[in-house]
């Protein structure tokens, strides 16, 4: 796994199950650029990818 990224234990709200996600370290995300629309980019990982736990 990349060390930038990282692997956190939830219990999901709806099946109360165990799951195992992937998130990003805070210090892995820099920003690349910012439009005017305020949509950023990043350099390296998108920590949006990351985002979601379903």
């Amino acid at each position: 796994m990349d060390e930038r990224l990282y692997n956190k234990n939830i219990v999901c709200p709806v099946c109360n199950m165990k799951v195992e996600i992937t998130k990003v370290k805070t210090k892995a995300c820099k920003v690349a650029s910012r439009d005017t629309d305020f949509c950023v980019y990043y350099e390296g990982i998108n920590p949006i990818f990351y985002d979601i736990a379903v």
